[in-house]
């Protein structure tokens, strides 16, 4: 139900209150939540835009344009909130959390748009009628299925700040 989980990321937001920013360790904590929030939404819809180079159905075309548009809100809330927040005493730790969430915060910004591109190529290969060859539908799914292994690998690790298992996705990308 697609208006449920609009007024659950609505909710989530909320939880960026001002009156935390007064305890910076816990508004740096529901931050990081929000984050992950955020992260997941973004590997949601890189994850549709890939099902549609082969399979486009415009229902799921659409619903790539809401998760960006979800990622985009989330981006500009969070990064408000933690701009707010770096402004107040915090420790060292939580400067530094504070300061990789606003780096995170762009890159997930950014693959939800690079979803939104696929979304749109995949939309003209409809529209004019094109598809790939098996040999080149063979490599996408090799392609699709290790881009997506990445960013769940990548989601997973930044949600459980997981460093060694961040040491180990950096491979993966330049193999791809």
């Amino acid at each position: 139900n697609k208006s449920a989980d609009r007024d659950e990321d609505a909710k989530e937001l909320k939880l960026l209150d001002v009156r935390f920013l007064d305890t910076p360790g816990y508004a740096v904590e529901l931050s990081r939540l929000a984050a992950v929030k955020m992260v997941r939404l973004a590997r949601a819809a890189c994850a549709q835009s890939v099902e549609l180079l082969t399979d486009y159905q415009e229902e799921k075309a659409m619903d790539v344009e809401r998760l960006e548009e979800l990622v985009d809100h989330y981006e500009d809330a969070l990064g408000s909130y933690l701009v707010e927040l770096s402004r107040r005493d915090q420790s060292e730790r939580d400067s530094r959390t504070i300061s990789m969430l606003l780096h995170c915060i762009g890159d997930f910004e950014r693959i939800s748009d690079h979803a939104v591109n696929l979304m749109e190529s995949a939309k003209e290969l409809h529209q004019k009628r094109l598809g790939f060859s098996p040999k080149a539908e063979q490599e996408l799914r090799v392609f699709s299925g290790a881009l997506l292994e990445i960013l769940e690998r990548s989601a997973d690790v930044f949600e459980r700040e997981d460093l060694e298992g961040a040491v180990h996705i950096e491979p993966l990308e330049e193999l791809m």
